[in-house]
């Protein structure tokens, strides 16, 4: 049987760029100009001063926002995410934020999240660049809604408010759960040495 000629192990000639990896009308775009647009001095002045360099609260707040549009909200999944989704890579600025980074900017930071989010989905909606089915937690909150993919009135917006709300102390509480579960080790990632994990698997294969 003839198989596809696939390219494991073949060097980039060039160096990729990750954009043109993604198609062009993807909504990604959409929350890159939306959170680029924001005003982020107030958090200049938390971060001013001596001290060890932050992430950018733009490109947290992208990672995040993206994710609750995608279903990806854990800030492990997040952060697993950023280093091997290539758009969450192009949303990060190919910076890789730790899981309890992602966790604590999103516990201290709800109310800006929330507020950030329903501007992404009043827009997206308003000009039919996505639905809402992401944000349909209880199955019928915003049903009627999404159906219609059009602008919201007060009622409306009231109900994604309060879906919006939910889903990031769902989301809070999800961090918390995982804190008491798992160890330290970031999802995905073995711990062990790339030589030792072939070592092993040579081992188990001598075995049979």
């Amino acid at each position: 049987m003839a198989y596809i000629d696939s390219f494991k192990g073949q060097n980039w000639l060039l160096p990729p760029s990750i954009r043109d990896m993604i198609p062009g009308g993807h909504v990604c775009f959409f929350v890159e100009d939306f959170v680029d647009s924001l005003d982020f001095s107030e958090f200049d002045l938390v971060f001013v001063g001596a001290g060890r360099p932050a992430y950018h609260p733009r490109v947290l707040l992208k990672v995040l926002v993206y994710g609750m549009m995608c279903g990806v909200r854990s800030s492990r999944k997040l952060a697993r995410a950023s280093r091997e989704n290539f758009v969450f890579m192009y949303l990060a600025e190919r910076l890789c934020p730790d899981f309890r980074t992602v966790a604590r900017f999103r516990r201290d930071n709800a109310s800006f999240i929330k507020k950030v989010f329903r501007g992404t989905v009043e827009v997206a909606v308003e000009h039919d660049l996505a639905d809402l089915s992401f944000v349909s937690i209880d199955g019928s909150m915003l049903k009627a809604n999404a159906g219609k993919k059009k602008y919201f009135g007060k009622e409306g917006l009231d109900k994604l408010d309060k879906a919006i709300e939910r889903m990031i102390s769902e989301d809070v509480a999800l961090d918390e759960l995982e804190d008491e579960l798992f160890d330290e080790r970031e999802e995905g990632l073995t711990g062990v040495d790339r030589r030792d994990l072939k070592r092993i698997v040579r081992e188990y294969r001598e075995r049979g």
